[in-house]
């Protein structure tokens, strides 16, 4: 991902909506219990960390696959 990528990526002033998740309660069991272990303030924190690792590596396989795509979105094609 590109420095001006990820500098957008954490900016703290974007957009954010709600989402419900339904997930087993032992996974969230063990996402209570990981979050401290991996500096996450809880398991909605780590939840995002993970996502966003998740969504930072798609997207750079993604545009790998992909070197024509110029700037859109993965969601545009």
């Amino acid at each position: 991902m590109k420095f001006e990528d990820l500098k957008q990526r954490l900016r703290r002033d974007r957009e954010m909506v709600s989402v419900t998740l339904e997930i087993p309660a032992d996974v969230l069991a063990d996402l209570e219990r990981l979050a401290p272990l991996r500096e996450a303030s809880d398991a909605v924190a780590l939840m995002r960390a993970y996502i966003g690792q998740g969504l930072r590596e798609d997207l750079e396989s993604w545009k790998s696959c992909n070197p024509n795509s110029g700037e859109q979105n993965a969601t545009e094609h």
